[in-house]
């Protein structure tokens, strides 16, 4: 009867040892997926990052003060620039688009973020665009899909560290020495998980997730206007 009980204690231990490895496996491998999907978020957002970065620096190089920055507002910013090898000013159009969501991700947040590019000339203040063909394209999609951004926001300093009103009026547009930038970014695909912060047909679901908040100082939007500039 003892070696009954004994035997019967051991399936019951061996049960227990077993649902609790089988319980380590499937959270090892949840924590696994979970910092893939973080890490696809913070791959995307660098890919963005490093190309907005790049052409927000450049505004206003070469271009009169009047010029530089054409339009600003939270979700859109235009803004020119004189290329180092080029003859005319290029202007920058970046703008989060209201239309739609992204198609290309299985994120329903995921955004469309368009880049837009052309040269121009400014005939007493306006916009004369030249006969190059523009570039639009959405800065936010890959040949591999989305690119997860799900936030993106603008807001404008003065060099005095004032916040200015957006949209930003053309007379303030002159006085604006920075810009913070916002951006959060998602995986494109997501995990089902009770501590999931969305809920999609039922389910709670888990995204991965990458943040960047940075203020950039275009340091030709602090030169002084030595005029004869376009």
């Amino acid at each position: 009867m003892a070696a009954m009980i004994d035997l019967f204690g051991s399936y019951i231990f061996g049960a227990v040892l077993l649902l609790l490895v089988v319980g380590l496996s499937v959270r090892f491998s949840t924590s696994r997926t979970t910092q893939n999907l973080d890490l696809i978020a913070q791959q995307n957002l660098s890919a963005i990052r490093a190309e907005l970065e790049q052409d927000m620096r450049q505004a206003g190089y070469g271009i009169s003060a009047q010029n530089r920055l054409l339009y600003a507002d939270t979700s859109e910013v235009v803004f020119a620039y004189m290329p180092s090898t080029g003859t005319q000013p290029t202007v920058v159009r970046y703008w989060l688009d209201p239309s739609f969501t992204n198609a290309a991700s299985a994120n329903p947040r995921d955004r469309v973020l368009r880049r837009f590019q052309r040269s121009a000339t400014f005939v007493g203040g306006a916009i004369n665009w030249a006969t190059e063909t523009a570039t639009i394209r959405a800065l936010t999609t890959s040949g591999d899909g989305a690119l997860g951004l799900v936030r993106f926001r603008l807001d404008y300093f003065r060099g005095d560290n004032v916040q200015t009103t957006t949209p930003v009026s053309a007379t303030d547009r002159t006085s604006v020495r920075s810009a913070r930038v916002q951006i959060v970014d998602e995986s494109d695909f997501g995990l089902p998980d009770d501590r999931g912060t969305w809920v999609e047909g039922g389910k709670k679901m888990r995204y991965g997730s990458a943040v960047w908040s940075q203020v950039i100082f275009p340091v030709n939007l602090t030169l002084p206007d030595p005029g004869g500039l376009p």
